[in-house]
C-alpha cells in the first residue's frame, strides 16, 4: 500500500457527470511512486467460486 499520495491529473481531465464506478480513472488519488501504484502492482493470489444452493 503506498505511503503517499498525489491528485491524479487524469481524474481532473474526465467530465464529473459519471458515477465513480462508471468512470476510466474513478479514483482522484494515485501513487505518488509509480513502482507503488496499486492498479499496476495488484495480483490475485486466490480465486475461488461460492454456488449458491437453492432453499
Amino acid at each position: 500500500v503506498p505511503k503517499k499520495w498525489k491528485l491524479d491529473p487524469q481524474w481532473d481531465s474526465e467530465p464529473k457527470l459519471a458515477f465513480s464506478h462508471q468512470r476510466k480513472f474513478p479514483s482522484k488519488w494515485c501513487a505518488a511512486a509509480t513502482n507503488q501504484d496499486p492498479v499496476s502492482t495488484v495480483r490475485i493470489v486466490d480465486h475461488f467460486v461460492i454456488k449458491r444452493t437453492c432453499p
